[in-house]
């Protein structure tokens, strides 16, 4: 009492820090603030007169400090849940449908329920209203705790969209840089992965948050009620079919009850949703502490929904009496079909997993498989799609890409070899050449110091003399640019010292020439 009394108080944690509003922080600090002073005495009472110290008053106390207390609870609930002028209108105003529109259902039964122990309690019912006390407390500390753990996670989802945020900013200013950089040339897929979107990762997070709130309520309710309402009981009666199953040595029939199939359902429900939520955990939980790659945000999201799913699978299959005995056949037989009708398709899904697990392609890396080069956008189970600079998708089934030979540009290090063939005329200057092509290296500012550019000779054409240009490059992106003004500043550097660049000779030979008419200066016609 004292701590939620401290934690309601003006100005206090559920203000400041939560953000709850002043007329619901007001509201249960007022109620809480006189309520104690008649709560506390009931409990001392109710617990004190149970130990049987008393005998003569223990009944007649501990029912009337059950009354008391019992009666103040339905006056807090009455100002609490009043849908107009409690905590209801807050509430309602925030959620529609259904909730809201059976607001006065709420009402009436927060206001009766501690009535009727009251009922109970003057109908001699003592030790069953104490136990419906009981649980009626059990109940309220559950949703105070779940609201407590639900403003938790709202503060923390508040504090990660700042991140979230200040990361996009970041990345944003970067795709910008390298778009200056990259004006003018082709290849434009940027090597960065894509800004995350924060107003779908904030919507995604507050429903995932209501769906577990929704959870831990009605688990929690099930836990506190379900020996106190007969009705439950009910689902476990019901036999849908009997399997056989080895108990202590012998084989016995297990019943799947009607509740069985409910787990099933809930399990499959959980499935369902970690896995269509659990991007969004990802980026949630590594917001500004980790710093994670596209594809190794992307694998790990693969793998975990793999997981799940097997996982969920399993857990059916153990309440709908499934075991490994009654199975085996069955995948023998699919094993077989597998291994000659769905090789290909097998083949693809097992590289899929390989790919995931080892890793030898990302999201966001740049290969060449092939012909096909381009930037991978997605690995699923059978096949990788491959965004080429045409901004054509590809998609190549995962088995050509551990069977056949692959390039990735990108994978350890983005620093590659960018090569510019020079040829000159018989007779040039070779020095000057050298020193043509040193000063244009030296004016491109995409070549990297380290590892050094090298300018080499490298042999006698058949009509020219041959360098070759060999400097690094940090990005995939800088290869065209600096090929391109790698080019310019040679082309331009040879023209103004008069160097030229020959075209290939080719000597004709006649072995004949026919007869004909000559002209005056020798021609034949």
């Amino acid at each position: 009492m004292q701590f939620f009394f401290r934690l309601f108080k003006p100005d206090g944690i559920a203000e400041t820090l939560f953000h709850w509003p002043e007329h619901v922080t007001n509201l249960l600090y007022g109620q809480m603030k006189w309520a104690r002073f008649l709560l506390l005495p009931s409990v001392f009472i109710m617990s004190m007169t149970g130990s049987d110290l008393f005998s003569e008053h223990s009944y007649a106390l501990g029912r009337t400090a059950l009354i008391v207390m019992m009666l103040t609870f339905s006056y807090v609930f009455h100002r609490l849940a009043q849908p107009q002028t409690g905590l209801g209108r807050y509430f309602y105003q925030q959620s529609a449908g259904w909730f809201s529109r059976l607001r006065y259902v709420w009402y009436a039964i927060a206001l009766l329920t501690p009535l009727a122990i009251i009922g109970f309690a003057v109908a001699g019912y003592y030790q069953s209203a104490l136990e419906l006390e009981q649980k009626l407390i059990d109940s309220l500390r559950l949703v105070f705790f779940v609201s407590l753990f639900q403003a938790l996670v709202l503060r923390w989802l508040r504090n990660t969209q700042r991140r979230l945020a200040l990361k996009n900013a970041r990345q944003k200013r970067k795709q910008i840089e390298q778009a200056a950089a990259a004006a003018g040339t082709e290849g434009g897929i940027p090597l960065d992965e894509e800004l995350l979107d924060i107003s779908k990762i904030n919507q995604q997070g507050h429903n995932f948050l209501a769906t577990v709130t929704g959870v831990m309520i009605a688990v929690g309710a099930w836990l506190i009620w379900s020996d106190i309402l007969p009705a439950f009981s009910v689902f476990d009666q019901v036999v849908l079919w009997q399997h056989a199953q080895v108990v202590d040595g012998k084989e016995a029939l297990q019943p799947v009850t009607l509740i069985n199939l409910l787990l099933c359902l809930v399990y499959i429900g959980l499935a369902f949703l970690f896995v269509g939520n659990f991007p969004t955990l990802v980026d949630l939980a590594t917001a500004g502490k980790f710093a994670m790659t596209a594809g190794g945000r992307y694998a790990l999201i693969q793998l975990v929904r793999y997981s799940l799913v097997s996982v969920a699978f399993l857990a059916v299959a153990n309440e709908l009496g499934g075991s490994w005995s009654q199975v085996q056949w069955l995948v023998a037989a699919l094993s077989v079909g597998l291994g000659f009708g769905l090789q290909e398709i097998f083949a693809n899904m097992v590289s899929g997993i390989i790919l995931l697990f080892e890793r030898p392609i990302r999201v966001g890396d740049t290969v060449t498989v092939g012909d096909v080069t381009g930037r991978v956008s997605r690995i699923q189970m059978r096949a990788t799609h491959i965004v080429d600079w045409d901004r054509k998708e590809l998609v190549v089934p995962n088995k050509t890409f551990i069977t056949d030979q692959l390039i990735n540009w990108t994978l350890s290090d983005t620093v590659t070899r960018v090569v510019v063939p020079v040829s000159v005329s018989y007779g040039t200057d070779i020095e000057l050449v050298e020193q043509i092509l040193s000063q244009a290296v030296k004016n491109t500012e995409q070549v990297l110091a380290d590892p050094e550019p090298a300018i080499s000779f490298v042999g006698f054409g058949e009509s020219a003399l041959e360098f070759k240009v060999n400097v690094f490059v940090r990005e995939l992106s800088d290869r065209t640019v600096a090929t391109h003004k790698l080019h310019i500043q040679i082309y331009e550097a040879l023209q103004a010292h008069h160097i030229e660049i020959p075209y290939p000779q080719r000597d004709v030979h006649i072995r004949s020439v026919a007869k004909g008419v000559l002209n005056e200066g020798g021609a034949n016609y």
